[in-house]
């Protein structure tokens, strides 16, 4: 793990953790609870993999979890089809939302901008690409 993804999933460096000659990972009591705890830190990084330091079995029960979540998940019903606006501005405007919530949940951006960064993402295109895939759908493709 590089240094700032141990910053933002366990702590600080000889304060919440120690690394071993190995390589290994040592959490120091009381680790860093606020990094463990927030949920802003699944989006400034990079993606999750299942490890905890210290326990072995954590793999496992992550995964197997998943497993459980997936089997009650509700499936995205737009899967398969597509729109024209989406073909042709999806992915900015993906990463346009992408970065304005990203802006708001690491403090670049007031809370209260939010509802502006929404407003945004459904007037550059996102009210035409759900309009387009609901008449799809009802269309049956």
């Amino acid at each position: 793990m590089a240094a700032e993804d141990l910053l933002l999933t366990i702590g600080v460096k000889d304060v919440d953790y120690t690394l071993g000659s190995d390589g290994g990972i040592t959490v120091l009591p009381p680790s860093n609870t606020d990094a463990n705890s927030v949920p802003w830190k699944y989006i400034v990084q990079r993606p999750q993999v299942a490890y905890w330091p210290g326990i072995p079995e954590y793999a496992r029960a992550a995964t197997d979890f998943e497993k459980a979540a997936i089997a009650v998940g509700v499936a995205d019903p737009t899967v398969g089809y597509t729109s024209g606006t989406l073909d042709s501005k999806g992915v900015p405007l993906s990463q346009a939302l992408t970065d304005g919530i990203t802006d708001v949940l690491a403090g670049r951006r007031t809370l209260t901008e939010f509802d502006q960064v929404v407003k945004d993402c459904q007037n550059n295109g996102g009210n035409a690409i759900r309009t387009e895939l609901q008449q799809s759908i009802a269309a049956g493709g």
